[in-house]
């Protein structure tokens, strides 16, 4: 646990702060379950039987809720984002695994070939695999929203996402936007210093403007955010860019 503890505050986005978690639930459980036999405090048993209903369920759902809640995603994204490839990732995913689905029943009837089922028997195994990185993945995430920052900021960076039409700021992109006013205000409220909201984004091929320069449009005329309170970083091209041109802007 300690180790867990220290990983996560010193960098509270890894992936293998869930692996920790889940490692020390785990442990947790099976330490639980040594003590309540051992002792014959059957209520001990309480956690357990909470975390093993938990995870029940979760294999119960298994592929069929993760291409359910996978098509509903893609749903909202085509509703509300740009029709680029990276937005038809979810939906791309859950036609595979619903291939995978209708693949194995017809295995299980003797319609494939068992040379096509040898070459494919690796399915079973990296589906479990990327199970294992959704479930670390979900719980990283659980934990995460309890992070609170310090209303003590010199500068919130906003990221940049596909623009609509080239040029509209989407659903996804405005809740960013959004979310760092809120903050923004509530530091004000607090007494904190104004922070400058950076906008960071630049543009691409299918764009037609900057999508930082979207952004500061959206939230001053929009939100009503003064121009001065804002600045835009048009140049970059990836995550590590927006970072490293967003921190020559606050430094």
């Amino acid at each position: 646990m300690v180790f867990s503890l220290t990983n996560y505050f010193h960098e509270r986005r890894r992936l293998s702060n869930g692996i920790w978690l889940n490692g020390f639930v785990l442990c947790a459980g099976g330490w639980l379950l040594i003590v309540a036999v051992s002792s014959g405090q059957m209520w001990l048993l309480i956690p357990i039987l909470l975390l093993g209903l938990i995870l029940l369920v979760a294999f119960a759902l298994g592929i069929y809720g993760v291409i359910i809640f996978l098509l509903h995603n893609a749903r909202q994204v085509w509703r509300r984002e740009s029709h680029s490839l990276a937005n038809l990732l979810g939906l791309l995913l859950a036609l595979g695994l619903s291939v995978y689905v209708i693949w194995q029943a017809l295995v299980l009837q003797g319609v494939i070939p068992s040379p096509l089922v040898l070459l494919f028997s690796f399915m079973p195994s990296l589906l479990f695999y990327i199970f294992l990185n959704v479930w670390n993945f979900l719980t990283l995430s659980l934990v995460y929203q309890l992070n609170r920052p310090r209303y003590r900021q010199q500068a919130i960076v906003v990221l940049g996402a596909g623009l609509i039409d080239g040029e509209r700021v989407s659903g996804l992109l405005a809740g960013r936007i959004k979310r760092a006013i809120t903050f923004y205000q509530q530091q004000q409220a607090k007494g904190g210093p104004t922070p400058l909201l950076v906008f960071s984004g630049g543009q691409g091929s299918d764009e037609r403007l900057p999508e930082a320069v979207a952004m500061q449009r959206y939230a001053v005329h929009e939100l009503g955010i003064p121009l001065a309170d804002t600045a835009v970083e048009p140049q970059s091209r990836n995550t590590l860019e927006n970072m490293r041109f967003s921190a020559q802007l606050i430094t």
